[in-house]
This record gives C-alpha cells, structure tokens and sequence, in this order.
C-alpha cells in the first residue's frame, strides 16, 4: 500500500471523490501532470468496479494491489477479484 502512495500523488494529496458505497476516486493535477486512482475497500469476490469520470470505456487498468489487469467495460466498470477486500485501480502504463 505504500508504494501505491508513493506512485500516486493523488492519494496523498488531490480531492476524494465517491462514486458509489465503499468506492472512492482520487485525482490531482500538479506542474501539468494528472494522476488519478479508484480505491475500492470492503470488497469481496470478484466486484465490477464502477470507474466512470476516472477512466474511460477501453481503458486498460490495473489493480495495483496483487498487478492483475482489466479493460474498462461500456458500462464504465472494471472487473477484479478483492483481495483482502481491497482493490487498488491504476492506469495501466
């Protein structure tokens, strides 16, 4: 969890935003550069993840928790499997 963090100069700084229960984005623009991340918590089994304002459908993302990745659906969600009932939703880079 931290190096995600540290990745991430969203989660320490930038605004929160909620986009549904136990789902959180965060995004910060500094110096011209835009990071955002969705944080799902209280997660278990395999959960679509609503990203819509954070990513876009087509996107590939990764769940920088255990590095498995997905495609952003039309329906603006990507798919993981909570680990320890967290989801950490990066751009895929």
């Amino acid at each position: 969890l931290g190096k995600f963090r540290f990745n991430h100069m969203s989660v320490g700084g930038g605004s929160q935003t909620t986009i549904a229960t136990n789902v959180y984005g965060r995004s910060l623009t500094e110096d011209g550069v835009t990071d955002k991340v969705v944080i799902a918590i209280n997660q278990s089994g395999s959960v679509a993840v609503p990203v819509s304002g954070f990513f876009a459908s087509g996107d590939v993302v990764r769940n920088a928790y255990d590095g498995s990745t997905a495609t952003v659906s039309s329906s603006l969600t990507a798919t993981f499997t909570a680990a320890n009932g967290v989801i950490l939703i990066e751009a895929d880079e």
